[in-house]
């Protein structure tokens, strides 16, 4: 009885996937994981980790990985919030490298409908990828904080 009221949604990152290296490729729910940091190694671990609950138990689980997300109340050292707040102020925008990483950005009111749709309706022991693909540049994204 309690194993059929369980239900389990996993909230990953795409960060699992590794990097795209400037092409033009998109993520998909097929694309191997391919972790390049701590951080992302981790969630690749507990997406594992869920998948095999799933396998060995037959719990019901399923698992979105998602692209950037963003919005009000952020975090002030987040990209977004930190490039409007350093254009307002004068200061230098924090850019690494050649700001040539491709990143794919999510509104949090986008995600978090997202996420209730996934709940509701998504068969158990799937992962999706939840995306907005409207890949932008580092630099090029920044530059459009700076024109307004």
């Amino acid at each position: 009885m309690i194993k059929k009221a369980f239900r389990f949604h996993h909230i990953s990152t795409d960060e699992v996937y590794g990097d795209l290296d400037g092409t033009d490729d998109l993520f998909t729910e097929s694309t191997p994981y391919a972790p390049s940091s701590p951080y992302s190694a981790s969630k690749a671990s507990s997406d594992h980790l869920v998948r095999a609950w799933f396998r060995t138990y037959d719990l019901p689980i399923v698992i979105t990985n998602c692209s950037n997300n963003y919005g009000a109340y952020q975090f002030p050292e987040k990209l977004i919030p930190v490039v409007i707040l350093n254009a307002l102020a004068n200061k230098p925008l924090p850019i690494y490298g050649k700001g040539n990483q491709i990143r794919d950005w999510l509104f949090v009111d986008g995600h978090a409908k997202a996420l209730v749709l996934v709940a509701e309706k998504a068969n158990w022991g799937t992962l999706i990828t939840l995306v907005v693909i409207m890949k932008n540049k580092t630099l090029k994204l920044c530059k459009k904080f700076v024109r307004f």
